[in-house]
């Protein structure tokens, strides 16, 4: 199924629930309220969803991943605000929304990687294995599965869906990709990091690199 429906104005649209319809209605500037529908579901445009269940998936999204982490560590990425003492914390919150935002938009994926760059450097040097470090990427699925009205029917919660899955599964893959660049950046400078180190030994020592070569050392030299 295509991603919802673009209307006249240029707003995608898709339906939600009645158990939305209050919270939205609420929080919706004055004419710009959807129309209800014979099945208990309104049409609203997504810069409305966007103040009401936008708001709830990105939350559930980012508790998601701050459960990668242990206890004690979430409650501090959760709770500190200053983002030179928390790095990793500022990074969810200027990351996750952002980028579902512009799944909602339909960006291409080489755009949308950019809005995780900070959060993907940081996960590459952190106890991660790549499948676990962007292993919450699948989270968004269920959470949008859960907080959407009727995600298995023919309406727009479907739609939206079907959207995301796709949105995802494209994105894993470039994501990907830019974890193992920096990976293989950070091992890169360790390298490096131990051959300064060696060189430096050896000039301390007053050793020659001939001295230290195994197979320099063996050959016989005498007559």
């Amino acid at each position: 199924m295509p991603w919802p429906p673009v209307g006249a104005s240029g707003h995608v649209t898709y339906c939600l629930g009645t158990k939305d319809v209050k919270n939205l209605q609420d929080a919706a500037e004055p004419g710009t309220r959807g129309t209800a529908h014979r099945n208990d579901t309104i049409e609203v445009r997504v810069d409305e969803l966007s103040r009401e269940v936008r708001d709830r998936i990105v939350a559930r999204w980012t508790e998601c991943v701050l459960r990668t982490y242990s206890r004690e560590t979430a409650r501090f990425l959760e709770k500190e605000r200053d983002p030179f003492a928390n790095p990793v914390g500022a990074a969810l919150r200027t990351s996750l929304g952002p980028l579902f935002d512009a799944m909602l938009r339909g960006d291409p994926a080489e755009r949308m990687v950019e809005n995780l760059d900070q959060l993907i450097q940081i996960r590459c040097v952190q106890d991660f294995s790549p499948s676990r470090a962007i292993a919450f990427l699948f989270d968004l699925k269920a959470v949008v599965r859960e907080q959407v009205a009727d995600p298995g029917g023919e309406g727009g919660g479907r739609g939206l869906v079907e959207a995301i899955d796709r949105q995802v599964d494209t994105l894993v893959l470039h994501v990907f990709d830019r974890f193992v660049k920096y990976r293989d950046r950070i091992w890169e400078v360790r390298i490096g990091e131990v051959k300064r180190r060696v060189a430096t030994l050896v000039r301390m020592s007053g050793l020659s690199e001939h001295d230290l070569d195994p197979v320099a050392g063996s050959k016989d030299t005498t007559v």
